[in-house]
């Protein structure tokens, strides 16, 4: 119920840094708890598979299919109508250990090819290998969180919307 990211390029990171990063112990933990929301074993939860497991939380039955239509948008990323668990992980895993200043900083600088200290829309455009046609979008995610209206993302900037 606490997620919340703000920017695109977040939940991009984010999930980035749940694919490829080693976070067996949590993810071990947390894939019980899927496992155990995910009533039909399809290894994806729908809207009522939440709202079941939602609805079991004390004190959490007022307003109950109005918050898990909201948690259900939120998580749903890829907007295929589930959640799957690597959605899941985005708004379980314990942020505070997923964004230590070590791996933050790691992220930055795979993020920024040619060191430069900022990083460009090409750079951005080539991380997460999007074509030419996406320069729109890729300047839009850029816009969010380019505090200065440099046209790229400095290091604080990554670390204040990563926060």
């Amino acid at each position: 119920m606490k997620f919340r990211a703000d920017y695109q390029l977040q939940k991009a990171v984010l999930l980035y840094i749940i694919s490829f990063f080693d976070l067996k112990d949590e993810k071990d933990e947390l894939l019980k708890t899927f496992k155990q929301l995910d009533i039909d074993h399809d290894g994806q939860l729908t809207e009522e598979e939440l709202l079941a497991g939602y609805t079991q939380i004390p004190g959490q039955t007022a307003d109950a299919e109005k918050e898990v239509k909201r948690i259900f948008t939120t998580l749903d990323v890829n907007r295929t109508g589930y959640i799957d668990f690597t959605e899941f992980l985005l708004a379980t895993v314990n942020h505070k250990k997923l964004l230590s200043n070590d791996r933050l900083a790691q992220v930055f600088k795979m993020f920024d090819k040619d060191g430069s200290g900022t990083i460009s829309n090409q750079e951005i455009k080539e991380f997460f290998s999007m074509q030419d046609s996406n320069l729109g979008f890729i300047n839009e995610l850029i816009d969010e969180v380019d505090s200065n209206g440099d046209g790229e993302i400095s290091y604080q900037e990554f670390k204040e919307m990563m926060s």
